[in-house]
């Protein structure tokens, strides 16, 4: 009999993304990930998702954009129009297309860990940062 080598198969690693201050912001109002972590997963993704969310919402990056939101807050009611910032502002549009400077790798998930209370609509919002397999 000749010996073989049995190759055993690559893992694939998940892609990793360069964030911007939009994705850190979406990433922190995402109803579809607030709903991923309350799915019943495997102890290694609720992990995986548990790390990407502290390194994310913990990130010097997150809090420079919550302060500079909350100091173009604060200059906008020093004038006399007292109107909301609203994301639909030129200036938060301009800073949330600026590259945040935050690396993260994107969590994979098995479809087949998923319940029916987490759609495909939530898939379809969450897939730039989780992969589902």
């Amino acid at each position: 009999m000749s010996k073989q080598k049995i190759k055993k198969p690559v893992e694939k690693k998940a892609d990793t993304i360069k964030l911007t201050n939009g994705m850190i912001d979406g990433f922190q109002r995402n109803k579809s990930i607030r709903k991923l972590r309350k799915e019943r997963l495997s102890i290694v993704q609720r992990q995986e998702l548990y790390k990407l969310s502290r390194t994310i919402i913990d990130s010097t990056e997150a809090k420079a954009l919550r302060d500079h939101l909350q100091d173009m807050e604060a200059e906008r009611n020093k004038t006399e129009n007292i109107t909301p910032l609203l994301i639909t502002d030129p200036e938060v549009q301009a800073l949330f297309n600026l590259d945040s400077g935050l690396e993260v790798q994107k969590v994979r998930i098995p479809m087949k860990l998923l319940t029916t209370d987490f759609t495909t609509d939530d898939m379809l919002i969450t897939d730039w940062i989780i992969d589902f397999e």
